[in-house]
């Protein structure tokens, strides 16, 4: 059944790990959105701000031939911080400590640090929401919300608090808590991105909307966004458009992986021919077609036939003959 078809039989559900929901839920209404990031951002810091505004995002490109980067949602709180939020999902797995460390570079030039005196910069934190398993530690393998700082290498001492990078796994937080007790303020929002749908299937998300005043909130707006056909529409494109994106680069890498088999196998069954193993055996241990091996044979057999030529070298019978004698003085008498 062709895609939009099936889609239009099968509606997709909103969901907030795709990160243009999740982006549209967070700035939609303004106010609100405010409001719900500040809890967010005391949640997961265990800090206080008194304040905490939106700031218009911008894409940004460190020369005409770098990479673009556009900000998702970017704050400003006081105590001041900038604070960066993205919703990564199955398509963006790839180099991801790569694309966290170079977003939170590039929010550390923001305009509110350009121009500043060094012991003045804003300090900044790049906050990832994974929706895919990130590489566990071996002796944390059920660590969930990872916090990186620039540190010492030996003793981790940290040279400087001015960038922060939170990846959190939201899966591997579900994994690890199984009833709403077990949450705290933050893991109830790490559930609610992850297993939010719009019939509130899941009990643990049924029991924080109803215990929470900020998610009754939250769900009004989904309710909002649910019932605007141009942002639905938006929506499944965006998943549509990165779920072939991953597929591409997932081809990509297979095609690349089989054609890496097929040269070792090319390569063992010449070894074998040279070393004489009968044909029946190498057929059978190797797993080359038979055609494969006929021309891996005419390629050895051109390969002796020029080493043989190049190992005589036949003087033209035309060529001067050249006189080797050692010690031989030319007779100026005749």
């Amino acid at each position: 059944m062709p895609v939009i078809q099936e889609e239009i039989q099968h509606p997709p559900k909103l969901r907030c790990t795709n990160d243009f929901v999740f982006k549209t839920l967070l700035t939609y209404f303004p106010a609100l959105g405010q409001k719900f990031l500040k809890n967010i951002s005391e949640e997961l810091m265990k800090t206080h701000f008194e304040a905490l505004s939106l700031s218009p995002t911008e894409k940004l490109s460190p020369s005409s031939s770098g990479k673009d980067v556009r900000l998702d949602i970017s704050v400003q709180t006081i105590p001041m911080r900038l604070i960066n939020y993205e919703m990564q999902g199955y398509a963006s797995e790839m180099n991801i400590c790569n694309r966290s460390a170079y977003y939170a570079a590039m929010l550390l030039t923001q305009p509110a640090n350009k121009g500043a005196a060094y012991s003045e910069l804003v300090p900044v934190s790049q906050v990832f929401f994974l929706d895919f398993p990130f590489p566990p530690k071996a002796d944390q393998p059920d660590k969930a919300i990872h916090v990186y700082q620039l540190q010492e290498k030996d003793e981790h001492d940290v040279l400087t608090n001015l960038i922060t990078i939170y990846i959190i796994e939201l899966k591997k937080i579900i994994q690890m808590n199984h009833s709403y007790q077990e949450l705290d303020g933050f893991e109830k929002w790490c559930w609610f991105f992850e297993k939010y749908d719009e019939e509130i299937s899941d009990p643990i998300v049924a029991e924080i909307i109803q215990r929470n005043d900020i998610f009754k909130e939250v769900v009004e707006v989904m309710k909002v966004i649910s019932s605007d056909p141009a942002i639905r529409n938006a929506a499944f494109a965006h998943e549509r458009d990165l779920r072939d994106k991953a597929q591409i680069k997932y081809d990509g890498i297979q095609e690349g992986i089989q054609e890496g088999i097929q040269l070792n196998q090319l390569q063992n069954a010449q070894a074998m021919l040279k070393d004489h193993v009968p044909d029946e055996l190498i057929l059978k241990y190797i797993g080359i077609r038979s055609d494969q091996l006929n021309s891996l044979k005419a390629q050895i057999a051109s390969s002796l036939i020029q080493e043989s030529e190049a190992s005589y070298d036949i003087s033209s019978p035309d060529s001067p003959a050249v006189n080797t004698t050692e010690g031989t003085e030319p007779d100026e008498s005749q």
